[in-house]
């Protein structure tokens, strides 16, 4: 048991700021979507606006995807929902604002670190592949994130609050 934790600690301080570049945009799409859509399912409402747009398991697979991707700061998201092809295809015809973005991420961190946690913890248990835009992989997925993960999706949070917080600066 200790050699794997280790093996998923050693996996931690390698992987790339940019998951897309060992996983695959494709993949990594796929997998936030699939984080999304499990954490939204075991909480009871995720915090926002009842009824407003956007859906917040899409920003939570929208954030979950952007900050795996290293698009950390809200402005940035909301340019990346009308510019990128892979983040645009997680927002569908919806495209949050930076406010939103910013609103929903200090509302819900404690499900964005899971969601982020799941989605490193399945990258880190799937064979490296070609960084491309085909087809995702079949990536393993996780009932429950790795504890260990749960530290390093807080960093990652943590930069994105870092970024938000230089603009205003």
């Amino acid at each position: 048991m200790k050699s794997c934790l280790f093996d998923l600690n050693q996996w931690i301080d390698d992987a790339p700021a940019d998951l897309r570049q060992s996983i695959g945009e494709s993949a990594l799409v796929q997998l936030a979507r699939d984080a999304a859509q499990t954490v939204a399912a075991q909480k009871p409402r995720l915090n926002g606006r009842e009824g407003a747009q956007p859906d917040p398991q899409m920003l939570l697979a929208l954030l979950t995807y952007c900050y795996a991707a290293s698009i950390y700061g809200s402005q940035e998201i909301e340019w990346a929902c009308h510019e990128d092809p892979a983040v645009r295809s997680i927002c569908a015809n919806s495209s949050p604002d930076w406010r939103a973005v910013w609103c929903f991420r200090n509302a819900n961190r404690p499900w964005i670190e899971e969601c982020l946690a799941r989605v490193y913890g399945a990258a880190s248990s799937a064979t490296p592949t070609r960084a491309s835009h085909d087809a995702a992989p079949v990536l393993e997925t996780r009932t429950e994130a790795p504890s260990g993960l749960i530290a390093f999706a807080r960093r990652k949070l943590r930069h994105a609050v870092w970024a938000d917080a230089a603009v205003y600066d």
